[in-house]
């Protein structure tokens, strides 16, 4: 009910639960988006802070790796995938990003490759560069799920990725490539 007579209400409940996922409480983060996934995201606020609730739930599908949510959320976003997501207050960049790694989690690996690249494009032509770091390590991430290790161009993106990160000062993304980069394989040695 809160939710419903403050819609900012929602905006702060998702902004905590994807708190809890970066630092380790996931029972909450899961306990959030079920709830959203009990009434088919029926409480999602109509008006400026729509897409923004949108996008919280989506960030708390793709770090709890939960392909149920995603399949829930797709068809709430796909349609927007085009679109630079802004509340008048904040923006959480191309949406295309977060359409892109849904797909991921759900293994239509062309349809994601290609939303995120498009959010790449987006990123870099408005020289977003936190974004640009974020949409580069997506699509290393996707790449490895869809080939189940990284190939030369995964191994640049999430290169690129590193370098902005670590230059820009984005730290929070620094140990998560670094685990990707390590989780990779070693490439058999040629005979």
């Amino acid at each position: 009910q809160a939710t419903k007579d403050d819609p900012a209400a929602l905006a702060f409940k998702l902004a905590y639960g994807i708190i809890c996922t970066a630092v380790g409480r996931d029972q909450t983060a899961h306990e959030i988006l079920n709830d959203g996934m009990a009434s088919d995201f029926a409480e999602l606020p109509v008006d400026n802070l729509w897409t923004t609730c949108t996008i919280a739930y989506a960030i708390l599908a793709i770090e709890l790796d939960r392909a149920d949510a995603a399949a829930q959320l797709l068809p709430l976003l796909e349609p927007l995938a085009s679109d630079v997501a802004f509340n008048g207050v904040t923006s959480q960049g191309p949406i295309a990003a977060y359409v892109g790694k849904l797909e991921s989690l759900l293994g239509r690996h062309d349809d994601a490759e290609e939303h995120l690249r498009a959010a790449l494009d987006i990123a870099e032509a408005f020289g977003w560069q936190y974004h640009r770091a974020t949409t580069l390590f997506a699509l290393a991430q996707a790449r490895g799920r869809r080939l189940g290790r990284l190939d030369a161009e995964a191994k640049a993106w999430l290169d690129e990725a590193s370098e902005l990160c670590r230059t820009l000062g984005f730290r929070t993304w620094i140990p998560r490539i670094d685990e990707l980069a390590g989780a990779q394989p070693e490439a058999a040695p040629l005979r």
